[in-house]
């Protein structure tokens, strides 16, 4: 698949390495004089690594891909976990910010009561996509593969070399909370049914 992906990101978003880049850790904060500070907020789940900039001085918070967008949450890479994604959702909340801006779509808002109803629709996503397996599991016992097939995220038909990967990996993440859950069980040859 990165034989075929990594193309297609240098080529559809421009992509350069960039040998000079840094790591930084949570609460990192830079100083860019005259009175603005930029501090980074750890808010993993989307993918390990993901983080909210706040300027501080100004009260903007650059919260990247919780974008706020009607797909809802995206948590289907390799270092993306639900759980933290849902603890980052309730994190954002309270950044100390007026003004809040996303990396896809969304844009700009400028409102704290637009950004909690935006907030609130995007993580009620993850719900509706557990309704949605469950769905799928009422009318019968599915594998994984069954699921993927029938997908979660995008719609069946939509292809692009991350997808199945990425339906794959979302699908399971929901499939072991609802298993924890006792809502969903799990047999010995991989087949998910309702819990009985």
């Amino acid at each position: 698949m990165l034989d075929v992906l990594r193309p297609m990101i240098e080529c559809d978003f421009d992509y350069a390495p960039r040998p000079d880049a840094t790591g930084y850790a949570d609460g990192a904060c830079w100083d860019l004089g005259g009175g603005v500070r930029v501090r980074a907020h750890h808010l993993p789940g989307h993918t390990a690594g993901h983080c909210a900039l706040v300027v501080e001085s100004e009260g903007i918070a650059f919260i990247g891909d919780i974008d706020l967008t009607g797909f809802g949450p995206y948590y289907g890479d390799a270092s993306s976990d639900l759980g933290q994604f849902q603890r980052s959702l309730q994190a954002v909340r309270d950044l100390d910010a007026r003004i809040w801006i996303t990396s896809h779509h969304r844009g700009v808002v400028t409102e704290r009561a637009a950004f909690l109803q935006a907030l609130e629709r995007f993580a009620a996503k993850i719900d509706e996509r557990d309704e949605r397996l469950l769905g799928y599991l009422r009318e019968g016992p599915h594998t994984l593969d069954r699921l993927v097939e029938r997908r979660l995220l995008y719609p069946v038909g939509y292809e692009l070399p991350f997808v199945e990967f990425a339906e794959r990996r979302s699908i399971q993440m929901h499939l072991d909370r609802l298993v924890q859950a006792g809502q969903v069980s799990r047999d010995g040859e991989g087949t998910y049914a309702l819990a009985a």
